[in-house]
């Protein structure tokens, strides 16, 4: 396992979380794939922050998880992370367009 090489909580482990929470969705195992992507984002934050680009993904994924599970509250709970992290990319890319400009001159 990768997080016996690793330690488990390195960001690669995450990124196996991801996979492995698309391998249970794909099985229709929807609570063990929510815990594979909760765990996953917890890391990718602690390593990457509030803003790292791989969030999006796993945010549209709870979106839609628990939405199959018959749970529009917490739905609509990570529609509303996952604006916020929208935001955040959007203050990230201007400051780093911002960067670029002013780096050119």
């Amino acid at each position: 396992r990768s997080s016996d090489l690793l330690g488990p909580e390195h960001y690669q482990v995450a990124e196996s979380l991801r996979l492995l929470a698309k391998v249970y969705q794909c099985q229709e195992q929807h609570e063990q794939a929510i815990n594979l992507h909760m765990r996953a984002i917890a890391i990718l934050k602690s390593h990457h922050g509030e803003g790292y680009v791989e969030l999006g993904g796993s945010y549209d994924a709870l979106v839609n998880l628990w939405n199959l599970t018959g749970s529009p509250d917490k739905a609509r709970e990570y529609r509303n992370i996952k604006d916020n992290w929208q935001r955040v990319q959007a203050q990230h890319m201007s400051v780093q367009n911002a960067r670029g400009r002013s780096e050119e001159h």
